[in-house]
C-alpha cells in the first residue's frame, strides 16, 4: 500500500493546490517541489485516514493541533514569519472554501489509495 498511498498523497496534493487557485489563496509548493520529508508526512497523512477513516472533522482537528504544536496561533492573515492562520478555528467555523478541501480529502483516499 505505500506505493498507493504515496500516489494517491501526489494526486490530492495536486487537487489541494487547484483548490487554492480557484480560492484566490497562496498555492502550496508543487509536488516535485516539496521536501522528501514534506512528502512523506503528506504520505503518511494519507495512510493514517485511510487505515483510521479519518473523517473531515478529525483530520481538521489533527491538523489544528499539529498547527498549534508546531507554535502557530490565531491570526487574520496567514502570515508564515508570524505563525498566524485564520483557519485555526473549530471545524464549523471554517468557511465553506476552506472547509471542502478536507471533504474533498476525506473523499479522495478510499478512491486513490484503495480501502
Amino acid at each position: 500500500m505505500a506505493y498507493a498511498d504515496r500516489q494517491a498523497a501526489r494526486v490530492i496534493h495536486a487537487v489541494i493546490r487547484e483548490i487554492q487557485a480557484v480560492n484566490g489563496e497562496q498555492v502550496i509548493a508543487a509536488w516535485p517541489d516539496r521536501t522528501p520529508q514534506e512528502q512523506e508526512q503528506d504520505t503518511a497523512t494519507v495512510r493514517e485516514h485511510r487505515e483510521k477513516g479519518v473523517k473531515a472533522r478529525q483530520a481538521h482537528e489533527q491538523w489544528m493541533a499539529m498547527r498549534t504544536a508546531g507554535g502557530w496561533t490565531y491570526g487574520p492573515v496567514k502570515d508564515y514569519a508570524a505563525k498566524t492562520t485564520p483557519l485555526l478555528v473549530p471545524y464549523d467555523d471554517l468557511p465553506w472554501e476552506q472547509r471542502v478541501k478536507d471533504e474533498v480529502y476525506e473523499a479522495l483516499i478510499p478512491v486513490l489509495a484503495g480501502h
